[in-house]
């Protein structure tokens, strides 16, 4: 049940980002210049959303869910639901502050002319974006390491069963070798 609260959670942050970056996109497309700072808004929150569809991917998969046993992606399921809820608000935060800021600038008549915010709030919403990206990031690379860590004991198994076959071959065919018949 894990996965898919996390996952249905994920859902609803790319949901999101997706409203954030049509916002970024109507006010850089309707006002004279892109500001830089929209301009790496709208970056961070689409590299957000390729990390969180990764995760995503892998919670949601069948085969690597089998997996928990030696840890992997249960940890990961487990260690994200907080993070993923914490990345939500954010976002919701980023939104709600947008449609507060599109209201007042409708009533001022200079609705969609430049972007609302001022550079600080928008470098500070990269930043804290960039470390929830940073962190689901890590949690990829954990889950990695771990699963070559997985396959790596594998070939180890599969590398022990060989030899033992090549040493129970060999017995057989001394045994065979040594036991000739006494009609000869």
């Amino acid at each position: 049940m894990e996965g898919l609260a996390l996952s249905s959670n994920i859902i609803a942050v790319l949901t999101l980002a997706g409203k954030l970056l049509a916002a970024g996109y109507q006010y850089g497309s309707s006002s004279a210049r892109f500001p830089p700072e929209l301009r790496h808004l709208v970056q961070e929150v689409t590299a957000l959303s390729g990390v969180l569809h990764a995760v995503k991917m892998l919670v949601d998969d069948p085969v690597a869910n089998t997996r928990t046993a030696n840890g992997s992606t249960g940890d990961l399921v487990r260690t994200m639901g907080e993070p993923v809820e914490q990345c939500r608000k954010l976002v919701e935060e980023m939104l709600r502050d947008l449609q507060r800021y599109d209201g007042a600038s409708r009533r001022r008549g200079s609705w969609r002319l430049c972007w609302p915010l001022k550079e600080k709030t928008t470098k500070e919403w990269c930043e804290r974006l960039e470390r929830h990206k940073s962190l689901f990031e890590v949690a990829l690379s954990v889950d990695e390491v771990s699963l070559a860590r997985e396959i790596r004991n594998d070939v180890e198994d599969i590398k022990a069963i060989q030899l033992l076959n090549t040493q129970d071959e060999k017995q057989a065919a001394n045994s065979r070798f040594f036991s000739i018949p006494a009609e000869l």
